[in-house]
Parts: structure tokens; sequence; C-alpha cells
């Protein structure tokens, strides 16, 4: 399970470790929280059914309708990640797959592992690094991608020293070089339009990782994953992965009855999960957080940027937490960077421009003009002060946050109309199209902020996903600048500087940072919530 930049679900999410007729109100305190255990010390064999909503079209990571959630799993187990996540923030070379890597900006240096191959036997090779950026830069039409981000900055790729060795040149400096090849693709499938697009649509078509392809029936929703019999690091426990096709709605129902053995829930499902027969919950703070996004578009009633920070210093982010986590997570904290995560070793807290002041936010909506009336409620040349937000429907935890933000804005005289639409409009009809004044929206952090955020905050075309229309040339220039700085300490702080004029401005509001509820049977190995965290798949395993 990897983290992928996009929307979520978040706001229900917030969940603690536990096992099966535990206290529901102990605090999720661990960072990772997996049963770790020696993988000599697991059974040999034993299927694990790993849930999906579908089975997937396209296992293609970088076709256009390539990286979903649901192919997303599979492909995590049989492709190779040249680079791996770590807890405190950032990647590391995956040593199944690179000795070594580095990069002064202009050129990068791949370490192969020797004994890294294909599932044909073919060593990777710098010719497997040629073909994927021939088939992602944007030079042949033929190959449908998901984009060309980094790849057309890549004037050649070449052989290093051996065959083992791959060096790529870039154009102008970049930053995030190792988001390329991540994962990497084998030439035998990266050479040919035809097979680049609708090869990989009905399974994976080779492995590079510690599983394989073995079997699929759309029929009965199933995908089956062996052992990897080429895989050069340690043999997998498990006999197979399935991949099992059940409706969201009703995976808890199918844990319960015994079908899965691991499930993605939320607070709601946390009593039924805990109760059922051999099973544990496992929790850790993950990258997801929710964000309450403001409309400054031009025209909105909250472009005016002393009006929109006005009203966004009488929310109380803490009293939103409490209310809804005080006892699924008494130690969540508000969030206080756009790009950051507490812990982690770049985090700030540079929210100080939207400091909760109910005060402050007052006096100043009566500098601009918004004035009481009898009533309290405020208006100005005869209008009121009324801001619309947007909820999404099918779940208490969003009305019970829009309600309590109606309350604390109420109180300092702005009047805030609920608009509850269908969750499959929700996104698609209202917040894409900047049909709100305030929209909770929930997003997925990344290892690759530069490249995988800026879409969320930066202005004009560049920002496909700012969808408040909030931004300025200051944060353009700050991302563009961190674009090319291959100093990881520099970069970062010119990130901070980005996140703080974002407070300034009002662009949003981060609310907490999401964790992680993973229901699991119990005797299930080196599985769970992984936090920051990588999937090992070959030490996932039952013990006896």
């Amino acid at each position: 399970m990897r983290s992928r930049i996009g929307l979520l679900v978040l706001a229900s999410a917030l969940l603690l470790s536990g096992c099966g007729g535990g206290d529901p109100a102990k605090p999720a305190t661990k960072q990772i929280d997996i049963n770790p255990k020696p993988v000599a010390q697991l059974r040999a064999g034993g299927d694990l059914r790993w849930p999906v909503s579908k089975i997937a079209s396209q296992f293609n990571y970088y076709q256009e309708s390539g990286p979903d959630s649901d192919a997303g799993d599979v492909f995590d187990a049989v492709m190779p990640y040249l680079f791996r996540r770590v807890a405190t923030g950032g990647t590391e070379p995956n040593p199944n797959y690179l000795v070594a890597a580095e990069s002064d900006g202009r050129t990068a240096t791949y370490k192969l592992n020797p004994k890294a191959v294909w599932q044909d036997g073919s060593p990777f090779g710098w010719q497997d690094f040629d073909a994927q950026v021939k088939a992602m830069n944007g030079s042949n039409p033929a190959f449908v991608t998901n984009g060309n981000s980094g790849y057309s900055d890549i004037t050649k790729v070449e052989r290093g020293a051996d065959d083992h060795e791959v060096k790529v040149t870039f154009a102008k400096p970049i930053a995030e070089w190792h988001s390329l090849f991540n994962p990497l693709y084998p030439r035998s499938t990266m050479s040919d339009p035809v097979v680049f697009n609708t090869g990989w649509a009905d399974h994976p078509l080779t492995s590079g990782g510690p599983f394989r392809f073995e079997a699929a029936d759309r029929v009965a929703g199933t995908l089956t994953l062996a052992p990897n019999e080429k895989w050069w690091g340690d043999r997998p426990r498990l006999s197979r992965i399935i991949f099992r096709a059940v409706a969201r709605d009703s995976q808890v129902q199918s844990f319960i009855n015994g079908d899965l053995d691991w499930i993605s829930a939320s607070a709601t499902d946390y009593g039924q999960v805990a109760a059922a027969p051999n099973s544990a919950v496992r929790s850790a703070p993950s990258p997801g957080y929710r964000l309450l996004t403001v409309n400054g578009a031009p025209g909105a009633l909250l472009a005016d940027q002393r009006l929109r920070v006005a009203v966004l210093r009488g929310i109380d982010r803490t009293t939103l937490i409490r209310s809804q986590f005080a006892k699924l997570a008494p130690d969540l904290g508000e969030l206080n960077n756009h790009f950051n995560f507490p812990g982690t070793r770049y985090y700030q807290d540079d929210s100080g421009p939207l400091a909760v002041d109910p005060a402050a936010a007052g006096r100043s909506l009566d500098e601009l003009g918004w004035k009481p009336g009898s009533d309290g409620r405020r208006a100005k040349d005869g209008k009121p002060l009324t801001v619309r937000m947007v909820v999404q429907a099918g779940d208490k935890a969003y009305t019970d946050e829009a309600k309590l933000v109606q309350d604390m804005l109420g109180k300092i005289g702005v009047t805030v109309q609920l608009t509850t639409v269908p969750a499959g409009q929700y996104y698609r009809d209202y917040v894409e199209k900047g049909d709100f004044d305030l929209a909770g929206v929930g997003w997925s952090g990344s290892p690759n902020p530069v490249q995988d955020a800026s879409a969320i905050y930066l202005s004009g075309e560049a920002g496909a996903r700012n969808y408040g229309k909030i931004g300025s040339p200051e944060i353009d220039a700050l991302f563009a600048k961190a674009a090319t700085e291959v100093d990881e300490a520099k970069r970062a702080a010119l990130l901070n500087q980005a996140d703080h004029e974002l407070f300034e401005l009002g662009h949003s509001l981060p609310l907490f940072q999401k964790v992680q509820f993973i229901a699991v049977r119990s005797n299930l190995a080196n599985f769970g919530a992984f936090g920051f965290g990588e999937t090992d798949y070959a030490a996932i395993g039952f013990t006896s």
C-alpha cells in the first residue's frame, strides 16, 4: 500500500489501535502498527484475501487511466519502486533494486542491484530507463500517458561504468528526481505504444517484485498473485494474494463474515470490526490530511483576502478535532503546515496568520464594513454576510464538522448556509467547479511535494486542483525555485516559505492529519497501519 496524491475520504477515518473486545477509547500512539514478527517465525503458505472495490482495467501505472488505488494495490506487489518512503519524511533508495543513487541536479546516477531481474530473467538495465523516458517524454503521442513531468526534461539516458549503472542527464536541475522511474517498467513493455496502452489492461504483464500475476476471474471478481520465482530477495511467506472485488459499503460485513483478511475501516465501523472473531484493529498516523478549502475566485464572496482571513480566524480547529476525536485520538492536534506533518524533519508551525481569535476576527469584519445588526448577524450595504459551505452527504462526521463551523462563525456574526449534496456529486459538481464558499477536502501527502502538491497551490493553469483559485506570484516563484533546488533542506525551507504565504493569503485551513484504521485477522503479521512506511510484501504472513 502506498500513498497516492489525490482526493480522499477522510473525516471519520481517525481511529486508534486496539484488538477484538478492546477499549475503543484507547488512544493511538504508535507510528507504525503492523504486528512485526521475524519472518522465520511465520508459517509458510497461506492466502491473503485483499479487498478492492473493483478489478482494475489498467495495470500500467503510467498510462492515462492507470494509477487508481485498486490497480495500485496490485502493481505495488509486482513492480519495482526504486525509492521507498521513510518515517521522518522523504525517501531513500530501495536496496532490493538500488545499491546507491545520487544526483547533482543535472545528472542522476543509479547503481542497480546486480541481482535484479525481470520475470523473464532479463536483468534490469539502462535500456529499461531509456525506454521509459521515450514513452513518457511526450515525443511520441501514440503513448497515451498520464503526464510527462520530469521525463520531458531528460536529454539523455546511457550506460554507466558497467551494465549495472545508469546515467540520466537533465536539461535543467530536477529537485525531486527520485520520483522518476518509480516504479520502473521493463523495456519489453515500454517500447510499443500498443503494449503500453492496452497490454496491461487485463492483468500485469510481468514482474520485478516479490509477487507475479497468476490468474484473474472477472466474473468472480478476483485477481490472484503468486510468489515470483525470479525474485532475488527474501522468499515471500504467503502462497497467494487474492484481490477480491467487494463494494466499499459491503467490506465491513465481508470482513466480519470471514471472507476478507483485512479492511480499511472508519470510526463508525470500529465497534463491529473490533468485536469480529479473530480480529485486531491497528492504527497509525498517515500521510493523509483534511483541508478546509476557501473559494477566493474573482466574484466570489471571499475573494477579498482580508475578509476570508477574518472568517477563518473565527474557526477553532482544536474544538473541531476534540469534538470528533477526543476518545479516538486524544493526542491529535492541529495541522499547521500544508506540506509537512508533525514529527517529520521539516515540519514547522506557519499558521500564525490564521490563529483562532474571534475578537480579532470581529474587529477585522467591523473595519471591512460588515457590521452586526440587532440580531448579531453581519451585513454590509444591506447585504448579509452569508457564507455557503457545501457538505458531502453520507457521513455524520462531515455534517457534525459543518455544524460546528456554522456555530463558531455564527458567534462572530457570520451566517453559514449548509448545502448538503450527494457524495457522488460533491467533488465533480461542486468542489471542482468552484460552487462553494467553504468545502472540506481530503488530500494525500507525498514525499515529492513540489511535484505532487503544486497543482493544489499554484495559480493559473498550473493550479488544476487549486479549487478556490487563490494564489500569488510569490508562491509560484517559490515553487519554481524549489523545483530546481537539489539540496533537500534548502528545498524544504522554500516550501515552508510558501506555506507561510498560503496562511497569509487565507488559501485554506489545514485541519488535521489522518490516522489509518486497519482491521485485520489477529494472526496476520507484518501488515496493518504502515504510517509513512512501506509494505514489505515478502514479509507478510500468518503466525502459527
